[in-house]
């Protein structure tokens, strides 16, 4: 049966004159045609009838005296119409009951709105223009599943689309804009989904959600908002996807009443002061998301609880995050980059947590004032400013695995609070960390270094620092000025400018406990100054007892070194030749033809970095260098394994050299004549070389190292390298006496001495060791005094209680037997330099480390495991190999597994696998997988560079997208990097899953570089238990039986399923509510008052 066709033709034989007498005859089904023209008539459609334009001219339908279209039938369609109405009450369509739908018209309306879906009514809007200059363009009460795809809604005088009551909207592919109400508006029980929209051009809230609406919001786009972006304080769920908002007058995103919004990938550029507000009691979650472009970036304040995880706030003009109020926001992985002015500002008793993430601004990265509170850990800040953290008017902060470079740390004010734990503070512009009026500070395993005041500085405050290492400061050491506490234990001071320890006010407050390091002595009790003992550094350094009168400046530090006559011989005289060139300039006459590279031929151990380090100095003292710092590289550094890479390589060591020294160890390796691998590689360096220091002739000084047949031949290999190297200075073997002379020199240093046996027996060893042309001289002295030491050691671990004076003196029975041997060279059998040990003596003995790693509450496989390792590498001997040492360690975050590595870090310290205990921290995902093919090189070997000298922590914790190669491509440059570095250390932490990819079968050539895989198990209560209590003693809090059952069942209430993390928070929060004013909590004073 063929469907009933009607045509409406006005003046058209046989064609209805209007749409009304044909729907009057129209049976279920019928087509409607309708011919172009002006129809000035009100449709009240009750059967199922489809009305399309039929022709190439308008079918306008223009309604008088009421709604142009009135659907009460099952299903209605319009097609291709042009719909007005004369009536400023009703709306043009209304569907009151059944689906219209409406496909390719123009609906223009007067009224509060042009289209309206009620009771059961039902919209399907495809590819239509909607206006209204007087209202909104579609408004939906009806619970039917309403759609409106591909349409454009413009000139509207409020509210592009509002969604009420228990309406239900998909919209898909809109445009919304010209609007002087909000773009989209939902509110009662309405449930609203945005797909791929886009609003603009809107004069009040572009995006609204209140009341109990629910919305999924997939791509939306809202530019040129008049006001905030998106405003949510729903209590509804709501989700923003992918979106991007941009030019907006107010916040780009606000947050408010209890709502607890999810937003993912949302992209905010230039916003109107605040990027995202976050207020009242609400608790969104922010992942993967980034502002920019905006006075303030994030704004925390009310009772607000947000999450923000992977957030990157890039260029905020005022401060990046901003909390105040009570806020507490939780956030990780967050990335400020290029701040014009602070990072986070914490104010009131708001109190934010932090972990992994990078602050880059021009002032301060962290700032605590008036009672706010913040929690770090592993974050990475730069700053330009004097100060990067401030602590002030009672702010509280506790910083862990800090690494600070430009700012220093300040806190000062009654009732302020730092705890600094496994930090590195550098290149402070001020003082490293000042602590001041009234101020509080709790320091521990933390290096303050290259500061441009003291490492540290105590004024008027109370302080503890503990286990730190402060050095190369140019005002000095500490400096103490307070008649309050002060204590000063287990630090290592060396290489300041000034004195190790200046104590103004001779306080008698201040305890000093076991400071070591070249630069202290013995603190007097009548002085304020600590003296500063010798500042030479290793085993190249004379002996107190020939020392000389002390000159000042690189020469002098020079003249000092034990032995190498002719070495400072010929260093002087090439410094007086560039004296006298510089004077003869002056004065109007050429300069004589020179050149300041240099080739430093001989054995290893004979000083040679340490004199080039001093003629930078010298060099800089003199101006023909603009710094004098020494970059020391050796053929890794410089030769890559593909082609093109080495000359990149190459570069970029000599940019960062330049101003200075470039030291280029064992540099006959780059030649084919060596017999190294890669020979073509390898000369491409040299080549590479030897046009940059033409290219830079006034700006660096290249110093070549190595044996001197060798450097003979290298030299030989290229004309252009003979002729740039004109001058070889040649380091001869010490002497016997001079190898006695560092030995003791050493010994002082460490505050040992060698009894008159032991010289004689040390002497007696040099005289019969054999000394070819790989012999290492001042390396061999370290090793000797080394395995003194540990000989000593075992042979007074038998005895009950050995004296002070017993502890210090090292004698013949120390050496031991060690074999001859000459380095380079196998021996006859392995030198064994720790002598024989005592049963049940390990060959690394009870060193802190190894306390602190054993003392470690949880995880006692995993720790067994790794004092095994550290075990195996003490009795290896100091070795400079990464490889053997690196693990990987599967744990979920707040599962103390950075403690944990930080404690195997400070061990292979102690055996000398690195050269520090800090941990540095990158991200797998953010840091190391590329954006395109071959970037995951330059990130890996950025990373690897950043960590030198430290242990590499590599974060696993995201999940890898459904497309994997990226990751592939970072594990396999992960397992090159490690290869050709195996001096680097990494430890990798992360959860399973995200390791299970990284560590899986495509990966097995990074899987082979690791020596372990250690998985942590959770914490028992009475684990976490007796964290919180050590948390709170080390917070000074004193804890009675009863009080530790009660601490107990808080941890057990509060903190069982959160781990290690979770225990430390909750004694912090006992300690800021308990212990306020300084009382103890005891059975007087229950948990059960604090509010658990």
């Amino acid at each position: 049966m063929s469907k009933q066709r009607l045509v409406v033709a006005p003046g058209r034989p046989g064609a209805y004159s209007s749409i009304a007498e044909a729907v009057v005859d129209a049976d279920d089904g019928a087509l409607i045609m309708v011919a172009p023209g002006r129809y000035e008539e009100c449709l009240d459609l009750s059967c199922v009838v489809s009305v399309v334009a039929d022709g190439d001219g308008e079918v306008r339908v223009h309604g008088v005296g009421a709604s142009t279209i009135v659907v009460r039938a099952e299903a209605v369609r319009l097609r291709g119409l042009t719909l007005s109405c004369e009536s400023e009450d009703l709306p043009v369509v209304d569907v009151q009951h059944g689906e219209a739908a409406i496909d390719e018209c123009v609906v223009a309306g007067r009224a509060w709105t042009a289209v309206l879906a009620r009771g059961t009514g039902c919209l399907a809007i495809r590819g239509c223009t909607l206006a209204n200059p007087v209202g909104a363009g579609v408004v939906v009460m009806s619970a039917g599943g309403n759609t409106i795809l591909d349409t454009r809604f413009a000139g509207l005088g409020s509210s592009g689309l509002v969604v009420v009551e228990d309406g239900e909207v998909v919209a898909q592919r809109c445009v919304i804009t010209e609007a002087k109400g909000n773009g989209v508006c939902a509110n009662g029980n309405s449930r609203l989904l945005l797909e791929e929209c886009e609003i603009t051009q809107v004069d009040k809230p572009a995006l609204v959600m209140e009341e109990q609406a629910r919305a999924e919001l997939t791509d939306v786009t809202v530019r040129e908002c008049g006001a905030v972006g998106c405003y949510v304080s729903t209590t509804g769920a709501v989700t923003l996807s992918g979106g991007v908002f941009a030019s907006t007058a107010g916040p780009a995103v606000h947050i408010a009443g209890r709502s607890a919004p999810v937003l993912s990938d949302v992209r905010i550029d230039r916003a109107g002061r605040i990027g995202i507000r976050v207020t009242d009691d609400a608790s969104p979650r922010f992942t993967q998301c980034s502002v920019s472009g905006t006075a303030v970036g994030m704004l925390f304040d009310g009772s607000s609880t947000p999450t923000v995880d992977r957030m990157e706030v890039r260029g905020p003009e005022k401060v990046a995050i901003r909390v105040a109020g009570s806020a507490q926001p939780a956030m990780a992985d967050l990335r400020v980059k290029d701040g014009r002015a602070n990072g986070i500002v914490v104010s009131g008793s708001a109190r934010v947590a932090l972990s992994t993430g990078s602050i880059e601004c021009a002032s301060v990265a962290l700032q605590a004032a008036e009672g706010g509170r913040l929690d770090s850990t592993e974050i990475v800040a730069s700053t330009s400013g004097p100060v990067g953290i401030e602590v002030r008017s009672g702010g509280r902060v506790s910083l862990t695995a800090l690494r600070l470079h430009g700012g220093g740390v300040v806190v000062g004010g009654e009732g302020s609070w730092l705890s600094l734990l496994d930090s590195e503070i550098g290149e402070a512009v001020g003082d490293g960390l000042r602590v001041a009026d009234g101020a509080v500070a709790s320091v521990q395993r933390c290096r303050m270094h290259a500061s441009g005041g003291y490492g540290v500085s105590i004024e008027r405050a109370r302080a503890d620092v503990t286990s730190c290492e402060v050095f190369d400061n140019r005002g000095g050491g500490f400096r103490v000025d307070s008649e309050l506490p002060v204590v000063i234990a287990d630090c290592e001071v060396q290489g300041n400018d000034g004195e190790a320890l200046r104590d103004v006010a001779a306080s008698s407050g201040l305890v000093v406990r076991n400071i070591s390091g070249d630069q202290y002595g013995e603190r007097p009790e009548s002085s304020g100054t600590v003296p500063v003992a010798s500042e030479e550094p290793e085993t190249t350094r004379k002996s107190p007892g020939k020392q000389r009168r002390r000159q000042s400046g690189p020469l002098a530090e020079l003249d000092e070194l034990v032995g190498l006559a002719g070495v400072k011989q010929e260093v002087n005289a090439l410094v007086n030749l560039i004296k006298m060139g510089q004077r003869r300039e002056q004065m109007g006459l050429p300069m004589p033809p020179m050149s300041r590279h240099l080739v430093f031929a001989g054995p290893p151990g004979t000083g040679k970095t340490t004199v080039a380090r001093l003629y930078g100095a010298v060099l800089a003292e003199l101006g023909i260098l603009s710094d004098g710092h020494l970059i020391e590289v050796a053929r890794a550094d410089l030769v890559a394994q593909i082609i093109g890479g080495t000359a990149i390589k190459t570069t970029e060591v000599v940019t960062k050299a330049l101003g200075g020294v470039l030291f280029v160890d064992e540099a006959y390796t780059l030649t084919s004549q060596s017999g190294g691998s890669g020979p073509d590689f390898g000369q491409e360096a040299v080549d590479t070389l030897m046009k940059l220091m033409e290219d830079h002739r006034d700006e660096l000084v290249v110093i070549v190292a190595g044996y001197s047949e060798q450097m003979d031949t290298f030299l030989a290999s290229n004309p252009g390298v003979a002729s740039r190297f004109t001058r070889t200075v040649e380091f001869p073997n010490y002497s016997v006496d001079e190898l006695v002379t560092i030995t003791t020199g050493l010994c002082h240093k460490h505050q040992y001495q060698l009894s008159v046996d032991g010289v004689a027996a040390v002497r007696d060893y040099f005289d019969r060791l054999p000394k070819g042309k790989t012999f290492g001289n001042g390396r061999v002295a370290r090793q000797l005094f080394e395995s003194m030491v540990s000989n000593q050691a075992s042979r007074l671990a038998q005895e009950p209680e050995p004296e002070g004076s017993t502890l210090s003196t090292l004698t013949a029975a120390d050496l031991g037997q060690p074999t001859i041997v000459t380095e380079g060279e196998p021996p006859a059998q392995p030198l064994d330099l720790r002598g024989p040990e005592p049963a049940g003596c390990s060959p690394l003995g009870e060193s802190r480390a190894v306390r602190r790693l054993a003392a470690m509450v949880g995880h006692k496989q995993a720790r067994a495991s790794l004092l095994g390792r550290l075990e195996a590498l003490a009795a290896s001997g100091p070795q400079p190999l990464g490889g053997p040492a690196s693990v990987v360690i599967e744990a979920p975050r707040g599962t103390g597994r950075r403690e944990l590595a930080g404690r195997y870090a400070a061990g292979l310290v102690e055996v000398g696998v690195v050269r520090t205990g800090a941990l540095t921290p990158v991200s797998f995902a953010d840091d190391l997988v590329p954006e395109w093919l071959g970037q995951e090189r330059a990130l890996v070997a950025e990373a690897f560079s950043r960590a030198e000298g430290s242990v590499l922590t590599v974060l696993v914790d995201d999940q890898p997208p459904a497309h994997e190669h990226a990751w592939r491509q970072a594990g396999a440059a992960l397992a090159r990097a490690m290869r050709d570095h195996p001096h680097q250390v990494v430890v990798a932490l992360g959860v399973r899953d995200a390791l299970g990819i990284v560590f899986g079968s495509q990966h097995d050539d990074l899987t082979s570089t690791f020596a372990d895989y250690l998985r942590l198990a959770e914490h028992t209560t009475d684990e976490l238990a007796q964290l919180a209590s050590s948390r709170l003693a080390a917070l000074g809090c004193t804890l009675d039986e009863r009080t530790k059952i009660e601490v107990r069942e808080a941890v057990a209430q509060h903190a069982e399923s959160g781990g290690a993390y979770a225990a430390h928070r909750v004694a912090e929060w006992l300690s800021t509510t308990l212990f306020r004013e300084g009382m103890p909590l005891t059975a007087e004073r229950p948990l059960a008052e604090a509010g658990f």
